[in-house]
């Protein structure tokens, strides 16, 4: 899906978070770009996405990659700390964390 598609959306969806103050874990879109390349003459096209890091100065427990998506979305919890170390947890792994609060 191109972001041209969604994008009103998003924009409205974002601005109404931060006009009303409402929290929200939506990354703001700071920019999106055609990046053409030329190989061996062999013309590539990609389009990056840049969003703002939510990560920066921040300590974070836990990582999820969410897709929407159950099917084969669950990935098994490190017993150790050091083995939890850059660990990115699935959709299953965060139904079942809010389950437990």
């Amino acid at each position: 899906m191109s972001f041209l598609q969604f994008a009103p959306q998003y924009f409205e969806y974002v601005s109404k978070a931060f006009f009303d103050d409402m929290p929200s874990y939506l990354c703001r879109v700071l920019g999106v770009y055609r990046v053409e390349t030329m190989a061996k003459k062999i013309k590539t096209k990609q389009y990056v996405v840049l969003m703002e890091n939510l990560f920066y100065d921040r300590t974070i427990t836990r990582i999820f990659d969410l897709k929407g998506s159950t099917r084969s979305r669950y990935l098994r919890e490190a017993s150790t700390p050091s083995e939890a170390q850059g660990e990115v947890l699935l959709d299953v792994n965060l139904l079942k964390v809010r389950e437990m609060c």
